[in-house]
């Protein structure tokens, strides 16, 4: 592979009647500091650490609310599946299956949730 230089062309002159071009305007660094100190909101005050006890009871609120929202769900599931099993007939099996992909959907809605909240 064999590198070849471009020839640079020498500098055109602007052609009468036509402005030349200006290089770009640029902020000085002092100016460019206070439009940033400016443009954003002052910080608010530094508090204390959150305690750890409201930081367990914010967990655990979470915990049992997705603990029971699964033990609720699967006890629906259960009484559906008996309901199938006394009725005999296959009919009853379409709503059962609609009322357990729907509180599939609110399980893992509830999951995603709580892994949104780690971060």
């Amino acid at each position: 592979m064999v590198l070849q230089a471009k020839p640079v062309h020498p500098a055109r002159r602007p052609r009468r009647g036509v402005p030349a071009a200006r290089p770009p305007r640029t902020r000085r660094r002092v100016d460019a500091g206070e439009a940033t100190a400016r443009s954003q909101p002052p910080a608010p005050p530094r508090s204390a650490r959150p305690s750890l006890a409201d930081a367990t009871a914010a967990r655990t609120d979470h915990g049992i609310r997705f603990l029971l929202v699964f033990v609720a769900a699967m006890l629906i599931m259960v009484a559906g599946v008996t309901l199938v099993g006394a009725v005999g007939q296959w009919w009853v099996l379409v709503p059962v299956m609609l009322v357990d992909f729907i509180l599939t959907y609110i399980v893992l809605a509830l999951i995603v949730e709580l892994l949104g909240e780690g971060g």
